[in-house]
């Protein structure tokens, strides 16, 4: 049996008592954490430019209509792509693809117009986030290395098992509808320049959307090429260059890999999280400021250099700043902003952030580099390893070394449920009113509960539209 059919018997056969609490309890913070930053995404200048040309104005929240199937998948194409906008969903150490930022919006959207329960959404999110995982690790750095990004790829299979999930579809169906999301899914390609495009959001919307569509056609009876993840010139073979799949399935269903899912506790790209805390402790203890700093050299991983190295210009688009290193340890050092204030156009444009940026350079530490050598889940153990020198204006060197940042799955620094109910606060504000952020914070805390998405539907839905 191939792996295209063994994952569409698991999805077919997990039900919500086969999910551990565990597992349970991450589908209700992912489920936060994705209408958080959602929410965010439609916050800023570029994803209020992009849900306009889906037909959503001033919305806070897009939310399709479930008679109407081009509306549904407008509204998940919206809803992903605000998500990718601010960079700030959490992942996988073993893994590059980010639930929250295309399979997560587009089960929401499309839940919450149809009216399923909390089980069901939980169920069908986090049995496809695990089976995303664990093709992603499958193709991993190699994928990554060929320029693309496994949002866009991976992210429209994982939609399209998560979608079926939801509607029922047999093994046969949930088998074709895999098939068409291969055809379907953006190949989210561009190397280096990906992670400053302010296009790449939409190809995350094309994702979920084609993810849903993937599924109506299998229910039409339209089917893609058969054992398309492990066949020659297949999914696999085709984007990351190998057709052992083998890991894909291994205790599937009894080791769920998704418990390694770290969550975000600042916004921006998980690389740069490290740096930016290192700031603030030196700022805390050392009484380091902007003024102080002659330069700043941060040594990474190779891998991380293409993601994270890159400069902003004053009217830098939100992506680009989400994922620069440098803009994005200026504004914590100078403003201690780790928040969403950091990816508004004031604050790109920000003169004093700019130059600060400026003297900031990431480069290669070629040992860090050598921990990757066993593939994407080395990070398992070896977490995001920085080495960063400050150097003064007095010629005196500051240094801070680390392998973790709050957010990690490691012991001690998890984010809470508290913390995360703050990081909806703060991404939702001037969107929602605390009544709205205090009722949604009590429907995800007991979401399996949920008999209906009506409660949910009815705070995020724009008054008068």
């Amino acid at each position: 049996m191939g792996t295209t059919r063994e994952l569409a018997e698991f999805m077919t056969e997990v039900t919500f008592d086969d999910l551990p609490a565990d597992v349970v309890h991450e589908g209700r913070q992912l489920i936060l954490e994705s209408l958080a930053v959602t929410i965010l995404g439609g916050r800023l200048e570029l994803g209020r430019t992009l849900a306009a040309g889906q037909g959503f104005v001033d919305v806070r929240y897009a939310l399709g209509d479930a008679a109407n199937p081009q509306s549904l998948r407008n509204a998940a194409f919206v809803n992903a792509a605000w998500a990718d906008c601010n960079d700030s969903a959490g992942g996988s150490y073993k893994s590059v693809f980010h639930p929250g930022k295309n399979l997560l919006p587009a089960v929401l959207t499309v839940g919450i117009a149809e009216d399923r329960s909390g089980e069901e959404v939980i169920l069908a999110a986090m049995a496809a986030t695990e089976c995303s995982f664990r093709i992603d690790f499958a193709i991993g750095l190699e994928h990554m290395a060929r320029g693309h990004y496994t949002d866009g790829t991976v992210g429209t299979i994982g939609t399209a098992l998560a979608i079926g999930k939801l509607r029922g579809l047999s093994v046969e169906q949930l088998e074709a509808a895999i098939g068409n999301a291969a055809l379907l899914a953006p190949a989210t390609v561009g190397g280096v320049g990906m992670w400053s495009a302010s296009g790449r959001p939409a190809a995350l919307g094309q994702a979920a959307a084609s993810g849903i569509y993937a599924v109506e056609l299998a229910q039409a009876g339209i089917e893609g090429p058969a054992d398309v993840l492990e066949r020659d010139g297949g999914f696999a073979h085709a984007l990351g260059g190998t057709n052992n799949l083998e890991r894909v399935t291994r205790d599937i269903g009894d080791v769920w890999e998704c418990l390694d899912y770290y969550l975000k506790p600042y916004v921006g790209c998980k690389l740069t999280h490290p740096a930016r805390e290192g700031l603030q402790k030196l700022k805390r203890e050392d009484g380091l400021t902007a003024e102080d700093v002659a330069s700043i050299s941060v040594s990474h991983p190779l891998y991380d250099i293409a993601v994270i190295g890159h400069h902003t210009d004053a009217d830098a688009n939100a992506v680009a700043a989400s994922c620069s290193a440098p803009y994005l340890m200026a504004t914590s050092l100078i403003y201690d902003d780790l928040g969403p204030e950091s990816l508004l156009g004031h604050r790109i444009a920000d003169p004093a952030v700019r130059e600060l940026a400026a003297r900031i350079e990431i480069v290669e530490d070629v040992a860090l580099t050598k921990l990757y050598e066993p593939g994407i889940e080395a990070r398992g153990d070896i977490g995001t390893p920085i080495r960063m020198e400050v150097t003064l204006r007095t010629g005196k060197t500051l240094t801070y070394i680390a392998n973790h940042a709050k957010g990690d799955p490691v012991d001690g620094l998890e984010v809470t449920d508290d913390e995360l109910d703050k990081k909806f606060r703060d991404y939702v504000e001037g969107v929602l009113d605390n009544d709205q952020v205090l009722t949604i914070i009590e429907l995800v805390h007991g979401f399996e509960r949920c008999d209906s998405m009506k409660a949910l539907r009815e705070e995020l839905v724009t008054p008068n539209s």
